[in-house]
């Protein structure tokens, strides 16, 4: 199965509150999950190597819209681009 997950608040300097959780979730799901692929997104002008692009079940894509265009113009008004185009498909 190939999973989607919006890793956007990976990108924080320091972790707290849902960049907290996020970080602990994915770690743990990616040290007992030996049978699904994963596939993270961000966007950022900034290349961003996320501790979890350690193995070849997880892949990353990357979207180079500035964030609050992405968020607010596009996805909120005109509901896109949609995510899991982006990533290449996703089944979750």
């Amino acid at each position: 199965m190939k999973i989607g997950v919006d890793i956007r608040t990976l990108m924080d300097k320091q972790y707290s509150g849902v960049s907290e959780y996020t970080y602990n979730l994915l770690r743990s799901i990616l040290l007992v999950d030996q049978e699904n692929n994963y596939k993270l997104f961000y966007n950022s002008w900034h290349d961003f190597e996320p501790f979890l692009a350690t193995n070849d079940r997880v892949a990353i894509s990357r979207s180079r819209w500035p964030n609050k265009l992405f968020n607010y113009i596009l996805q909120f008004f005109f509901h896109t681009p949609k995510l899991d185009k982006i990533i290449g498909g996703a089944d979750i």
